[in-house]
């Protein structure tokens, strides 16, 4: 809840841009939200990440744990601030992981955080694009935390990390916990959705010539992606959360 008080006169700070984005187009980039954006994303997730990514989430899958626990190699697309990659890493020492993100100041704060947590063994952070990995590289699990309604190439994208999975690898993918249709999301979550969605979510996707799917995309939306780009089996995995919807991807 911290981090949501944070990111409100982060959001309403572009409020000018929108409404001007609205009748001219465009949108307002990510990387305008300045340290303030960094922040409020942070607070908003690191503590669910800490207490419930490993001990609850992943346990859902108890194959994916099992693999972690004797040693898999995990990319953690998107990573932001890297708390989901740290925790993980520090969850499953045999196992080793990567965060990836586009966004220089997030890996900056990443790295720092794991410098900080004593985590470097085990994980490392990449600045950049799918280019920046090293070649040839499968992961036994990728996981995409609240990022694939903000992209401007989610098709694109999912079909790369169709490409990185292991032949029996999970790609997690979590995301804001809403309904297929509007009428559905007639409720205070997603009235608070649909606020963020856009001064910040759909807004930032539109900025670059994306498709602005905002963030009450759906289980129906998301299925339809992943399927588009190369994936067969698609759950919905029932995991106990008012705020958030949680996949689990499949070849």
């Amino acid at each position: 809840m911290g981090g949501l008080l944070h990111s409100l006169p982060m959001m309403l700070s572009v409020a000018p841009r929108v409404s001007d984005a609205f009748i001219n187009g465009g949108g307002v980039p990510f990387e305008d939200y300045g340290q303030d954006g960094i922040l409020a994303i942070d607070l908003m997730n690191r503590g669910l990440y800490e207490q419930r990514f490993v001990s609850y989430w992943l346990k859902s899958m108890p194959t994916v744990y099992e693999k972690l626990t004797t040693g898999g190699r995990v990319l953690d697309f998107g990573c932001g601030t890297g708390h989901a990659t740290l925790t993980m890493a520090g969850a499953f020492a045999k196992s080793q992981f990567i965060g990836l993100d586009i966004d220089p100041a997030s890996i900056d704060q990443a790295s720092k955080n794991a410098q900080d947590a004593g985590l470097t063994s085990n994980l490392n952070f990449v600045r950049g694009t799918f280019s920046d990995l090293e070649p040839g590289q499968q992961f036994d699990l990728i996981t995409t935390c609240d990022c694939i309604h903000d992209l401007t190439d989610p098709v694109g994208v999912l079909k790369k990390l169709c490409d990185l999975l292991s032949a029996d690898g999970t790609l997690f993918i979590i995301e804001p916990k809403v309904a297929d249709s509007l009428t559905e999301n007639i409720n205070p979550i997603g009235a608070l959705y649909y606020g963020m969605s856009v001064f910040h979510c759909m807004t930032q996707s539109l900025a670059a010539g994306g498709p602005g799917l905002g963030t009450c995309l759906g289980p129906s939306g998301m299925e339809s992606l992943v399927k588009e780009a190369g994936f067969n089996s698609f759950e919905v995995l029932e995991l106990k959360s008012q705020m958030t919807l949680f996949y689990a991807v499949r070849h």
